[in-house]
C-alpha cells in the first residue's frame, strides 16, 4: 500500500466537493423528476442490483441518441484538472478522502438550437461501506452499510457548466474519517449513472438525450494506529480508484 503524499488544508478543497460516507439519504440535492422508464430502472436497481440495471441501460432505446440529438456520449476523466478548474483523481483533504471525476458531453453544432433546458442528471446506485477495528491484515471486515443507493443525486449547480460546445459536470464522492473513530481500515464503494436531459424547442416534454454513463468510486484507506492516542494519519491503499462502469460491492479479500 502507498501512503498519501500530502494532506491539503481543508480550506483548499472546493466548496462543491462532496466527500461523504454513503448513507441512505446521501447525495440527494432536492426533488428530481424522472420519467417512467427512469423510475423503472431505479426499481430494478433496488430489486436486482448492478448486473440487471447495466443490462437494461445497454438495451435502452436512446442508445443512438447522439445521431438525432447532437449530444455526444459522455467522456469520463479522473486525472488532471477539470474544465471547472478542480483537481481530479484521489483528493486527501484533512479528514476527508475523495475521488475527483469529470464527465463531458460534447455538443454538435446546432444542438443548443434544437434543445433548451439542457442539464446533467445523475443517480447514486449500489454502494457499501466496510471497516476493520483490529490489525488491518488479520482482523475481520464489518459492514456499516450495503444498499441500493439514494437514487436522485444530480450535480450541484456550481459543479456543472453548460456551453454551446458541451455539458460538463464534476463530482467528488468519498468518505470522512470523522465518522470512523477507531476504524483501522475503511473501504467505501459507490456506483453512479449520469446523463443529459433537455427539452425540444419544437415542443414536448423534457427527455433524456444521451446514453447513460455508468461510473464508480472506491475509497480505501488504512490507519493501523487508529483509536490510539497520537496515531498516524490514514493512508490510501492500492484499492482506491475510480473509473467507467459499475463495480461489485465487495471488500478486499483479506
Amino acid at each position: 500500500m502507498r501512503s498519501t503524499a500530502r494532506i491539503l488544508d481543508e480550506s483548499q478543497i472546493p466548496a462543491s466537493t462532496r466527500a461523504r460516507s454513503p448513507k441512505p439519504s446521501v447525495g440527494s440535492t432536492g426533488a428530481a423528476r424522472y420519467t417512467g422508464r427512469e423510475h423503472r430502472l431505479l426499481q430494478l436497481q433496488r430489486q436486482a442490483g448492478n448486473i440487471a440495471v447495466a443490462a437494461a441501460v445497454a438495451r435502452q432505446p436512446d442508445a443512438g441518441a447522439a445521431a438525432t440529438t447532437g449530444v455526444q456520449a459522455g467522456r469520463f476523466a479522473n486525472s488532471g484538472t477539470s474544465q471547472l478548474g478542480r483537481r481530479l483523481g484521489f483528493i486527501p483533504v484533512g479528514a476527508y478522502f475523495a475521488n475527483g471525476i469529470e464527465i463531458v458531453f460534447d455538443l454538435d453544432p446546432g444542438a443548443r438550437a434544437r434543445y433548451t433546458d439542457l442539464h446533467p442528471r445523475q443517480w447514486s446506485g449500489p454502494e457499501a461501506v466496510y471497516f476493520k477495528t483490529g490489525p488491518p491484515l488479520s482482523s475481520s471486515w464489518q459492514t456499516m452499510l450495503r444498499g441500493s443507493g439514494s437514487g436522485a443525486d444530480d450535480p450541484l449547480p456550481e459543479s456543472q457548466r453548460i456551453t454551446d460546445r458541451a455539458v460538463v459536470y464534476d463530482d467528488s464522492p468519498g468518505v470522512s474519517v470523522l465518522g470512523h473513530r477507531g476504524h483501522t481500515w475503511i473501504h467505501v464503494v459507490q456506483n453512479f449513472t449520469g446523463w443529459v436531459q433537455g427539452r425540444p424547442r419544437s415542443g414536448g416534454a423534457v427527455r433524456r438525450l444521451t446514453e447513460a454513463v455508468a461510473w464508480h468510486s472506491v475509497i480505501s484507506v488504512v490507519n493501523p494506529e487508529a483509536g490510539r492516542d497520537g496515531g498516524s494519519s490514514y493512508h490510501e491503499t492500492a484499492d482506491t480508484r475510480s473509473g467507467p462502469g459499475w463495480v461489485p460491492l465487495d471488500h478486499p479479500g483479506f
